[in-house]
């Protein structure tokens, strides 16, 4: 896997890192071998990245910590999902612990998100940013949204995504158009749109 590449101002946090989190660490090298060292660092870098992905970061915020672009996210998170799929395939071939969790690791990596919403992302045209939001106004799954209104789901994602949504889960639901929800939407920020968002 490509490693995140060690910026001079890296050092001291992934370092501090390291440091507090020394006992969740199989090894960690001695500092004093200094090219060991660097490539343990390298692996911690990417490994943070991939821990803010899941969590749910903004891409924006992520590109800024780390000095990178949302190229360079998704090409790490593909790699890495890559990885946890041969990983969990092969735990559940041995029968080996925690084939599950590694399945489930998998599946956040692919949409950069927190367990609860996987239900949600399960639905084409529902990415990260958009099932945050339909969690959050309380459609946590397929079943809560199969009750909705049209309307409401329409303020939160807009009326063709909703439209979408619905014809996936089976139900055959007129959404208003843009035009008749906009009063309805005048309670949501305006906010910049990113490739989560698809």
């Amino acid at each position: 896997m490509r490693l995140m590449y060690m910026r001079s101002q890296d050092y001291q946090d992934i370092n501090d890192y390291v440091m507090a989190h020394a006992d969740e660490f199989s090894k960690v090298p001695n500092p004093f071998n200094i090219a060991e060292y660097e490539w343990f660092l390298s692996e911690v870098k990417t490994s943070l990245l991939l821990m803010d992905w899941i969590h749910e970061k903004p891409e924006n915020e992520i590109c800024l910590k780390f000095g990178i672009g949302e190229g360079d996210i998704h090409a790490t998170a593909d790699i890495a999902e890559w990885i946890m799929h041969v990983t969990a395939q092969l735990a559940r071939l041995l029968d080996l612990k925690g084939a599950k969790e590694a399945a489930e690791l998998e599946k956040r990596i692919r949409y950069g998100a927190a367990p609860e919403l996987m239900d949600l992302l399960d639905i084409r045209s529902v990415g990260r940013v958009r099932a945050r939001k339909l969690y959050e106004a309380g459609f946590k799954s397929t079943a809560d949204l199969a009750r909705a209104s049209p309307e409401q789901v329409a303020t939160l994602v807009g009326p063709k995504i909703a439209e979408k949504v619905f014809k996936q889960i089976g139900r055959k639901e007129t959404v208003p158009e843009s035009s008749d929800i906009e009063s309805l939407e005048k309670g949501f920020p305006e906010r910049q749109r990113t490739i989560s968002d698809y």
